[in-house]
């Protein structure tokens, strides 16, 4: 899945689009071989966005917080934006399809902790 996810974002990268039949052709497979890996187009998309995410940057980048709930969720935010900031031409193509990524769902979920009211956050996302 990541050599497909690889081909479509290097075909978004250059024109901001990707066909099944161009990441096919990439990979030198005849489209209805990508069947044998995803289901529909919008699995390329997720396979992209996990991409992106888990290599963008890289893990452990991020300083150390020393400033609260405010110093988690600015280096939240952060690693989203790095990440997605290397391939603008993916972000419109992301918010038509539903995120079902376990890794940004979980930063998802991390910024709504964060963003709680502090008598329901737990003690977990201040360190």
């Amino acid at each position: 899945m990541e050599k497909i996810a690889v081909a479509a974002l290097d075909l978004v990268d250059a024109k901001g689009e990707f066909t099944l039949g161009e990441v096919a052709a990439a990979l030198a497979v005849r489209p209805s071989s990508l069947y044998n890996h995803i289901s529909s187009k919008a699995d390329i998309v997720e396979a992209m966005r996990t991409l992106v995410f888990t290599t963008h940057p890289p893990a452990g980048a991020d300083p150390p917080i020393t400033d609260g709930w405010q110093g988690v969720l600015r280096a939240l935010l952060r690693r989203y934006r790095d990440a997605f900031g290397h391939h603008p031409r993916l972000i419109p193509m992301l918010t038509a399809h539903t995120v079902s990524s376990p890794d940004v769902v979980h930063m998802y979920d991390d910024i709504a902790t964060v963003l709680a009211p502090p008598a329901s956050r737990p003690r977990t996302c201040w360190t």
